[in-house]
This record gives C-alpha cells, sequence and structure tokens, in this order.
C-alpha cells in the first residue's frame, strides 16, 4: 500500500465516520474501485483507532467531567443507558445469536442488498 492510497482511505474513514454510512464499508468499497490491493485488517484497525483517539481528545472535556462526576447525573445515566442495546447486539454477535444472521432484514433492491450481492465471498451461496 503506498501513502497516497493511505491518504485516501483516512481522509474516508473520518469524512465518512460521522455520517449515517458505514465508513468500514467505505474501506473496503474505495480500494475495489480504484482497483487497489486490499490493505488488510490491520490498516482498517489503526484507521478506527485513529478515529477513536480523535474522539478522546475531541471530546476530553466532557469525559473528564463524565469521569469526575460533574456531569450532570441524568445526562451520565442517559449515556449509559443508550449503550445497553449496542452491549446485547455485540453480545448477541460473539454468542452467535439470531443477531449474527442480521442481513437477513435488508430488503430486496435496495443498495445494501446490492452491496451485499456485489461484494459476496464467492463461496457463499446467493439467495
Amino acid at each position: 500500500m503506498t501513502y497516497s492510497h493511505s491518504l485516501v482511505l483516512g481522509a474516508v474513514q473520518g469524512l465518512t465516520e460521522f455520517l449515517p454510512v458505514s465508513s468500514s464499508g467505505h474501506l473496503i468499497l474505495v480500494p475495489r474501485l480504484f482497483g487497489w490491493p486490499d490493505q488488510g485488517l490491520a490498516f482498517d484497525a489503526a484507521v478506527h483507532l485513529g478515529t477513536l483517539g480523535a474522539l478522546l481528545a475531541y471530546f476530553r472535556g466532557e469525559l473528564r467531567a463524565f469521569a469526575t462526576g460533574e456531569l450532570s447525573r441524568r445526562l451520565a445515566t442517559l449515556v449509559l443507558v443508550a449503550t445497553v442495546p449496542a452491549a446485547v447486539v455485540g453480545l448477541l454477535l460473539a454468542l452467535g445469536g439470531p443477531a449474527r444472521d442480521i442481513e437477513v432484514g435488508i430488503p430486496p433492491g435496495t443498495p445494501l442488498e446490492w452491496e451485499r450481492e456485489l461484494f459476496r465471498p464467492a463461496t457463499t451461496p446467493r439467495r
């Protein structure tokens, strides 16, 4: 992977992370569109860690207030409650529960379904 590829993929990650689209999907889609080799999971993880670092730096004041109890109790409770659904889905995915086959809910004929079909591994049977 060249430095220019890394720069483009880092910019894509930064621009798409906070949009209601998959930034990870774009890290797969962009190299395919440009005919670049796959950058590998290590690069993807590093880019996501960079995003986490940027978020921690940006919200350091709020995180400090949260940790020291200076943040309003109501807001702290809401933040903790809002993490429960993500934790439950993550646990179900880790345990191989019903959330593992989450793509079943993708409506046919939508861009999500087209992307799934376009990038499906050759060993996975088509529906």
